[in-house]
Parts: structure tokens; sequence; C-alpha cells
């Protein structure tokens, strides 16, 4: 019986023991912990908070006298030994916060921990050690598009801003005495999460050969003419009537709607948000959750980067647009089918809204369809289009010369074309939908055009 108690005691002072010592060696968990990731252009801190360190010295005090207390039942003797061991632990941590090799840091991939404790240098050595991975990878082509996309994104904000080095971001000691930026952003999907200078980013892209460009525009030109705008067939809703003459100027509409690639350029240099993509994909995809405002906002930054006035299409010219000469429901005839467009076509269909699991199938990447006679794609479903105008529920008060409504209600603007959950009637070339100009949703984008 003595000997069990003596056992399960000198285990009990193996576990305080051990507890004890690694404690200051594991990642801060209280308050802000070693560093906030924080949102895209905001600092990054890698200083555990000064309650992190007290919380922790405390805890281990408090185990490694448990730990003596077990050992000795002198008071003074178990005083003096937790002195000493937090006199030699303190010690530690101030060798530690002085700059040392990266190699002494195991790597989180090899599923091991870094020994944080409560310096620096340690932990940004290793964040530096992920940065040169990002940028060996990067020479080496061994980075996918999206985390290239990424690292594009705070090159352009540095450009974009004309800033210098280290302004926008939380400066940081480095352990080799160059200042060092966090270029990994896990919202953005970038998986490395390091640091590098901006400098060494640049030059490494440009040697990469990245394409840090937002991606370009190509434009249709749609030429003048006139039309009857309107519910033609005579199903439409009140809001598609009375019919009545438009006549259109000449201009150019972008072939597609504006996709999150090049949406995202303008977002990331002007410091935004990103646009949430509801887990459908990037790229190609045609851009979501943007407002009204968003998209003129776009149109404004686009015209004064390449020196060409954009602008959202008027109402009278989307339908223009989308009709391509035709006088039917859609620009292809009557008739709608899958093939033909991103829709709503019911349960039993290959298009419905939904998959098989519940989730929303959600949008198409652009140009997945043909082109309507203009040669305009996407211009019934997958996104509804905001269009310039104020809503107004009848065209009793339209323009016939193919300009804006600028009065009615302009807290609500016109969208047109339907989206990828929309019912077929959505889709009709006069088919019209509003919605609150401040307010994005994933059921719609935005094309541009130019005039000629």
């Amino acid at each position: 019986m003595k000997f069990l108690k003596i056992l399960g005691k000198s285990l009990l002072s193996l576990v305080l023991f051990l507890v004890g010592i690694l404690l200051p060696s594991l990642p801060m968990p209280f308050f802000d912990g070693p560093y906030d990731s924080g949102s895209w252009g905001s600092p990054h801190y890698y200083y555990p908070h000064v309650i992190n360190i007290v919380v922790m010295t405390l805890l281990t005090t408090f185990l490694l006298y448990l730990f003596f207390r077990l050992l000795w039942n002198k008071k003074l003797v178990v005083f003096l030994l937790t002195i000493i061991t937090i006199a030699i632990g303190i010690i530690l941590v101030v060798i530690a916060m002085k700059p040392v090799s990266a190699n002494a840091y195991r790597d989180f991939d090899n599923k091991t921990f870094v020994p944080l404790v409560v310096g620096k240098s340690g932990y940004v050595n290793y964040r530096v050690k992920k940065g040169n991975q990002i940028l060996a990878a990067l020479k080496e082509g061994k980075i996918s598009n999206e985390d290239i996309a990424a690292l594009c994104l705070v090159a352009n904000y540095y450009e974009e801003n004309k800033l210098e080095v280290n302004e926008g971001f939380e400066k940081i000691d480095s352990p080799v005495g160059l200042p060092v930026q966090v270029v990994g952003y896990k919202d953005y999907g970038f998986g490395f999460d390091g640091v590098v200078s901006y400098k060494e980013l640049v030059e490494t892209l440009k040697v990469s050969n990245a394409n840090c460009s937002s991606p370009s525009i190509d434009m249709i030109v749609i030429p003048a003419g006139s039309f009857q705008m309107g519910d033609l067939s005579g199903k439409g809703r009140v809001n598609e009537k009375p019919v009545h003459k438009v006549r259109i100027k000449s201009f150019a509409m972008s072939k597609t709607e504006i996709t999150f690639a090049q949406y995202d350029t303008y977002a990331g240099v002007a410091g935004l948000d990103m646009p949430d993509d509801e887990g459908w994909g990037r790229g190609s995809r045609p851009v979501i959750n943007v407002s009204w405002d968003d998209a003129v906002a776009y149109a404004k930054w686009l015209s004064a980067k390449n020196g060409k006035k954009y602008r959202l299409p008027t109402e009278a010219e989307w339908e223009y647009a989308a009709r391509a000469g035709t006088s039917t429901e859609y620009s292809w005839g009557n008739d709608i089918e899958c093939s033909k467009a991103s829709y709503d076509g019911g349960e039993a269909s290959k298009c419905y809204y939904k998959k098989a699991n519940g989730d929303s199938r959600g949008t198409a990447p652009v140009g997945s369809y043909k082109p309507n006679g203009f040669g305009l794609l996407d211009m019934h479903g997958n996104v509804s289009e905001w269009v310039q105008d104020c809503y107004e529920d009848s065209y009793k008060n339209a323009p016939a010369d193919g300009s804006a409504a600028t009065s009615g209600k302009c807290e609500s603007r016109v969208a047109r074309g339907g989206a990828w959950d929309s019912h077929p009637s959505r889709l009709h070339s006069a088919s019209r939908d509003v919605g609150t100009a401040t307010y994005g949703d994933r059921y719609r984008g935005f094309r541009l055009v130019q005039d000629n």
C-alpha cells in the first residue's frame, strides 16, 4: 500500500513537472494569442499579449510549486526551488528573444510544435522561413494560380496606393535585420502564410513572369438602331408595359459578365473586403455579392485606370443588346432548355437549382453557353445584371432615346436577365428585376458598356 502511494505521488509529480516545463513552449491560449491574423490589409501582430505572459508564468509557478511540495514537506525549500526554477525559465526566455537560426524551429507541416515562448524573433524567424518557401515555390512554378493571385493582390495594393515598404502593415524586427511584411492570407485560400519583404516579392513575381494585371475586358460593338421594348408576347408582368419604341446609339458592351478575376484586382488595391463567392469558385465565374454601388465604383476605378469611360448599361441598352434583333422571348427563340442557359429548369431537369445533396448549384463560369446574335454571352441567366436605371413600376414615363430613367425609386435599381436559380420566365428579354442599390447578393452581378 505504501509502495502504491509512493508510485502514485511520483507519477503525479512527473506529470506536474512536464506540464510546468512545457507550458511556456505552447501557443498562448488567452487574449490575442501569438498573433492576430486580422483582415486583408491590416497589421498582423506577433507579440504575445502581456497578460498571456503573466497568466502562463503564474500557471507554471503554481504547477512547479505543487511538484516540489509533493517531494518535500519543508516549505522554505519548496519556495526556494520554485523561485530558482522560475528564474532559470526567465533567463531561457531572454535568450530565446535574441535572433536565432530558423533551422532551430520545427515546421508546422511536420505536425510538431514551434516553441513560441514569448520571444519575438523566434516566431518571426519561422515566418521568414515560410516566406522564403513562398518565393522558392514561385520561382520554380510550384504554386497555384490562386496563390499567385493572392500574392499579386499584395503587390498591387502597394503599387496602387504608392505605399512605402513598411506602410500598411505592422513593421516587425526580423532576425536578419530587414523589415518584413505579411503576404499570406488564408482568407484568400493562400496556404503558406509567411513573411517576405515587399521588394523581394515584387522582384520574384517579375522573374517568375506572373501576370499581376487585371484580366482584360473583351468589348463587343453593338450597332445603332431602334426596337420595341417591353412585353412583346403579352404574357409578361405589369412592369414590362407599355411596349414602346426606343432609339439606341451605338455602344460597346462587355462580352461577358464581369468576373471575380476582374473585380478582385480592384477590391484588392482599394483595400475592400473581397465579395463572397459562396464556395462556388472565383476566377472566371461572374462576380456576385456586389451591390449597384459597388458596380458603379468599379466602373469609375476601371475608367481612371484604363483612360476609357466605363459605366453600367441603361435598361434600354441592355434589352436591345439581349434581343440582338429578335422579338422572341429569348434571343434564340421562345423555348428554353438546359443547354441554352444557367437557370432553374425544375427538379426533374439537369439544371435544377439544387444539387442532389441539397446545396445550391450556383453560377457557371462565364461563356459556358452559346453567344447571341451580337456575340454577347450569358445575357439570359447565370446572374441578374445591374443596370443604371432607377426603378419605376411601368414604362409610362420611360425615355425613348435609350437613356437611363433617373426618376422614381432611385434607392432601388433595375437588374436584368435572370439568375442561376430563376424560373424561365425571369430570363425573358423583357423581364425586369429590382434590388436595393446598397445591397448585393448571390444572384446579382453586372457587365459594363462604353460609349462609341
